[in-house]
């Protein structure tokens, strides 16, 4: 959140998160960047500034580890993507997306580093139109594709 709000609002985790969205509160947006926590659906439904999901990977990389899985698949490009959260993991609605080639030689440590630069940009553009809670962000036409992976296709 914004403003005096911002210490209050922080949630590194579940337990955290539970606690900070336990009161109503109208016009709240939910912003999750890079977190590991997966946000209750109970929370999701409460939530009526919508919820956003800023995560490393593009939209045809859905799930856990997609640097890992682009590295073994030898993709050309690669991003950050975020997106209107929902009870799936990554399917809801685009709202945005960074990408850039790979360099040939790149190694998984240093694609996860160039992802963390990516989400970092995304996150700066779209920041503007995040403060705005009354307004849903713009959706792009562009689709989820491939498997959602998990732990154990890591």
């Amino acid at each position: 959140m914004f403003g005096d709000r911002v210490a209050q609002d922080v949630a590194a985790t579940l337990e955290e998160l539970k606690l900070a969205c336990a009161e109503p509160a109208p016009g709240r947006r939910l912003v999750a960047f890079c977190t590991p926590v997966i946000v209750p659906a109970g929370i999701l439904e409460s939530t009526d500034g919508l919820a956003y999901n800023f995560h490393p990977g593009p939209p045809n990389y859905p799930g856990l580890f997609p640097a890992c899985h682009t590295i073994m698949d030898r993709a050309a490009k690669f991003g950050a993507t975020a997106h209107v959260m929902t009870k799936e993991i990554d399917a809801g609605s685009i709202v945005g997306i960074e990408a850039t080639e790979i360099p040939p030689d790149i190694d998984r440590l240093h694609l996860e580093a160039l992802s963390r630069h990516l989400v970092v940009s995304l996150f700066q553009r779209l920041a503007p139109l995040l403060v705005d809670t009354e307004t849903p962000l713009p959706l792009l036409d562009v689709a989820w594709s491939g498997r959602v992976t998990t732990r154990q296709d890591f």
